[in-house]
């Protein structure tokens, strides 16, 4: 079950399975948020590096065989 209570989170949502991004999105937009989708990894970063969002949610799918981009998020953000 998600649960994010701040309506005015920055939010980055990203997986490959539009499906799932979409239940996901939809969820997140039920509870007051608005969050940004993005369906790869090239996506994702430059969200994250535009929106400094307070919660990413990143399936590991898009992290496999880049753990890079994990690590240049968590460095970016120091």
């Amino acid at each position: 079950m998600l649960l994010l209570m701040e309506c005015d989170m920055r939010i980055v949502i990203a997986d490959r399975d539009v499906s799932l991004l979409m239940t996901v999105e939809s969820s997140c937009r039920d509870r007051g948020h608005g969050p940004e989708i993005a369906a790869d990894s090239m996506e994702c970063m430059t969200l994250v590096h535009e929106l400094r969002p307070d919660v990413l949610l990143v399936s590991s799918e898009l992290l496999r065989g880049g753990a890079d981009c994990l690590l240049e998020i968590t460095q970016d953000g120091q």
